[in-house]
């Protein structure tokens, strides 16, 4: 999961296209969840490192944290549902 709370445009929309391209689903405006092997966890951790330092300002933020299935499951979603099946590596029902 990443969230960020960036005030300038331009470096917002950088990293929301950066975290659509590696495979992230937006789920809130500033919220991306999605299903990442160990290695590309990783290799997206340095790359949000490298993006702030770069790119952001002292007061912008960026969260970004690795969700335990079994927690992940119990989360309690309240209005349009996620496909928790999907973000925890199974089956595409739409495309096996």
């Amino acid at each position: 999961m990443v969230m960020y709370d960036i005030e300038a445009p331009a470096p917002r929309t950088r990293l929301a296209r950066h975290l659509d391209s590696a495979g992230l689903d937006r789920i809130q405006y500033s919220v991306f969840l999605g299903p990442l092997s160990s290695s590309r966890w990783e290799h997206l951790a340095e790359w949000l490192k490298t993006f702030f330092d770069a790119h952001c300002q002292p007061k912008d933020r960026i969260y970004a944290l690795v969700l335990d299935p079994r927690n992940f499951r119990r989360m309690l979603v309240l209005g349009e549902p996620l496909d928790k099946a999907w973000l925890l590596g199974g089956p595409n029902v739409l495309f096996p």
